[in-house]
This record gives structure tokens, C-alpha cells and sequence, in this order.
């Protein structure tokens, strides 16, 4: 008895449905005619705002650095370097040809990973600081892909105006090793100390490193560019889905006004 009042129920359905086909069928097509307007607007928007590119450049210290000088220091040093216009002004002077600017490259401060930015689309280069001395790097969003390679040719320039300053420091430490252990000795004749050579040694090695072709920093192309802001394909899934909850709402209303209907005809 129950399988044919479910039967019956379900014919009844059927029924409704179909006598009320063109509210189902209208709002599928409006659900449809939904999707594909917002669709065609979006992907016309991403094309006049033209593409953004978006790029990883590694970068660490050396493993061989001055006496005294810390990784932690030559990437601070690294970083104000970076964002000096003065720099930036030489380095552009010696290449014209390049399109970027200082303004393309303001500063964001970011620590672990989080960023501090109140204005993130006029930054596009991010300096991203790890714990660890292998995960720095920057994060770069241009607009046009030779902006990585300008970059990239940047970064190097600074590695070498960097690279300059620690030679200057480590030299200064030389004479200032010399000079305070040679008074020591001068001092305490009858108690000298030989400790200084190994000091010594350590500038000489950062030294005889850095003529044989060693930078401050270790830095490694951009990757690959990625369009953030390319056009999507259309997806037929997504318009099926739509599709599908417009008849679903079509449905609904359509068994929403047959039960408004059944009950005005109860009284």
C-alpha cells in the first residue's frame, strides 16, 4: 500500500512539474543567462586590466662571510641596499634601456611570511624573511615579464655593491687586528699571544674566496612567471551546475504556489 501511495506521490509530482514546466524552465534559463553574463564581465575586466605577472626569487647568504659579520646582518644589509634610491639611480643611469623604477619597487615589511602592507598592489616586490637561511626570497608581481630580468640584474648589483662593503669591513678588521694585538705585545713582552693569527687567517680566507668569484649573497634566477590575471576558460561544468540549481529553484517555486494553491482551495 505504501509503494503505491508512493508511486502516486511521485506521479503526482511529476505531474505538478510539468504543468508547471515554463516557471522551471525560466528560471534555468535564467540561472544560465547568470553565469555566462558574470563570466563574459569578469573575463573582460581581467582583459582591460591587462595581464600581472607574478614571480619567486631565491636568495641566501654565503656561508663564508667576514669575521664578526652574521647572516643576519649582511640580509639586513641586503634589504637597505635594496631600496636605496641612490643605488637605484646609479644602476639605472649605467642601464637605460630598462624600463622599471624605484617605484616599482618600494618597501613592504614582512616578518615569517606575514605581511604588513596597507597598500599591496602599489608593492610589488616583497622581501620574505625565513628563520631558516635557505627560504628568503622575494616575491615579485610586475606587469611585464622583462621587469623579472631587470630585476634579477638589479639584485645582482646590489650583491656586488653589498659584496664591496664587506671586503671594506673585513680589510678594516684586518689592520685592527694587527694594530691592537701588535700594542698587546708591545705591552706584555714577557706574556705574547699568537691568538690573532687565526683571526687573521679567516679575513684572508674571506678574502682569497671573494677574489675567486664568491658574493656576499647567493642569489638565484626568478621562476617561471605566472599570469595571475589570465582570462578563465569557460567551464561547461560550472554552467550545468547553475543549470541545475536554477530548475531546482524552479522546482521550488512551482511546488511552493500548487501548495498556496491546495490551501486557499481547503477554505
Amino acid at each position: 500500500m505504501n509503494k503505491i501511495q508512493e508511486d502516486i506521490d511521485l506521479l503526482e509530482f511529476l505531474f505538478l512539474l510539468w504543468n508547471h514546466k515554463w516557471i522551471v524552465i525560466f528560471c534555468t534559463i535564467i540561472s544560465g543567462l547568470f553565469f555566462s553574463i558574470n563570466f563574459f564581465i569578469k573575463n573582460n575586466n581581467i582583459i582591460d586590466e591587462g595581464p600581472i605577472f607574478k614571480s619567486t626569487m631565491y636568495y641566501k647568504p654565503n656561508d663564508l662571510l667576514p669575521l664578526h659579520y652574521n647572516k643576519f646582518m649582511v640580509m639586513s644589509d641586503f634589504e637597505e641596499l635594496f631600496f636605496s634610491k641612490d643605488l637605484f639611480d646609479s644602476w639605472k643611469s649605467a642601464n637605460n634601456q630598462y624600463d622599471i623604477t624605484i617605484d616599482e619597487i618600494k618597501k613592504t615589511l614582512l616578518n615569517e611570511d606575514t605581511i604588513f602592507s596597507k597598500d599591496k598592489d602599489n608593492q610589488p616586490v616583497i622581501f620574505i624573511n625565513s628563520n631558516n637561511n635557505e627560504n628568503h626570497h622575494l616575491r615579485i608581481i610586475m606587469n611585464k615579464i622583462s621587469s623579472f630580468t631587470e630585476l634579477y640584474e638589479y639584485s645582482n648589483f646590489i650583491n656586488d655593491m653589498l659584496t664591496t662593503k664587506l671586503i671594506s669591513y673585513a680589510k678594516n678588521e684586518y689592520k685592527m687586528i694587527i694594530k691592537e694585538y701588535k700594542e698587546y705585545n708591545s705591552n706584555h713582552p714577557s706574556h705574547p699571544t699568537a691568538s690573532y693569527i687565526y683571526h687573521l687567517n679567516e679575513i684572508d680566507r674571506y678574502l682569497n674566496s671573494v677574489n675567486n668569484g664568491e658574493k656576499a649573497l647567493i642569489i638565484e634566477p626568478p621562476s617561471l612567471p605566472v599570469n595571475l590575471n589570465k582570462p578563465a576558460n569557460f567551464s561547461l561544468i560550472k554552467l550545468c551546475i547553475f543549470l541545475f540549481f536554477g530548475g531546482a529553484v524552479g522546482a521550488f517555486l512551482s511546488i511552493l504556489k500548487y501548495a498556496i494553491y491546495k490551501r486557499k482551495n481547503q477554505f
